[in-house]
């Protein structure tokens, strides 16, 4: 009786496993909002996967360079007039990011 028990608990496991991983290759990463991109770093990441992706990539990047002698971080008020949802640029955002070394497509 306990093999039987042992064994339903494990099935019971793999079944969850199984049925969670299928659920979430069902589901993409939301796209991106901007789509019309400014940046090599943005648009490469936005193919690849999404808003999730592109989030990721600026935010390593942005660890990665000095602007004025200091390591910028994302906020609101850095680049961007605000954060999620939309991500909107403030007006200094791409002079920045060239000025840090990033490749603009325009």
């Amino acid at each position: 009786m306990l093999k039987l028990a042992f064994f339903a608990s494990i099935a019971t496991i793999v079944g969850a496993l199984t049925f969670a991983t299928l659920s979430q290759a069902d589901n993409p990463p939301p796209p991106c909002k901007h789509t019309d991109f400014h940046t090599q770093i943005a648009k490469d990441a936005c193919a690849k996967g999404g808003q999730p992706e592109a989030k990721k990539a600026m935010q390593a990047w942005v660890k990665t360079v000095k602007i004025d002698g200091a390591t910028p971080t994302c906020s609101a008020k850095f680049c961007h007039k605000n954060l999620a949802p939309n991500y909107d640029l403030n007006d200094t955002a791409y002079d920045k990011f060239k000025k840090a070394g990033g490749k603009m497509l325009k």
